[in-house]
């Protein structure tokens, strides 16, 4: 079964949107995401609560990069939180467009991370080799003993 659209989002009733949206996700995250909302938002109205879900469930979407399964008010929603859209752009971009976009940038953000990871993991190995060498090590920063 199909994610719901925007539109469906507001006009289907709670146990047909819920059963839905089960489809794809747990019980547990599904709480989570209400409760999340109904929580930050509760003086909202609640059209503007199941917007907000919508966009909720588009982030989760990406954040587990399906991106294919994202509606195009939530491709948009997403570039634009990331800020790889100028104002009124979306209008000329096609879906594919704006998956291409976050896959570019989730391309670029494992690709940080990776050097990253590789970067700490050249400090350990140059830490352990001057403690077995009997070399005193000098640490630059408080932060590099969480290391250890």
């Amino acid at each position: 079964m199909p994610l719901p659209t925007f539109d469906e989002f507001q006009t289907l009733d709670f146990a047909d949107l819920y059963s839905r949206l089960l489809s794809r996700f747990s019980a547990c995250d599904l709480f989570t995401m209400f409760e999340d909302v109904h929580v930050f938002y509760e003086d909202e109205s609640s059209s503007k609560q199941m917007e907000i879900f919508h966009y909720k469930i588009g982030a989760r979407l990406a954040a587990e990069r399906d991106w294919n399964s994202m509606s195009r008010e939530q491709l948009i929603h997403q570039v634009r939180v990331l800020g790889l859209l100028g104002p009124k752009e979306e209008v000329t971009c096609t879906d594919l467009r704006l998956r291409c976009l976050l896959y570019r940038e989730a391309h670029e953000v494992d690709a940080a991370q990776r050097q990253q990871i590789k970067r700490e993991e050249t400090k350990v190995e140059s830490l352990a080799n001057s403690k077995e060498k009997g070399e005193p090590v000098a640490i630059k920063k408080e932060e590099d003993l969480t290391q250890f």
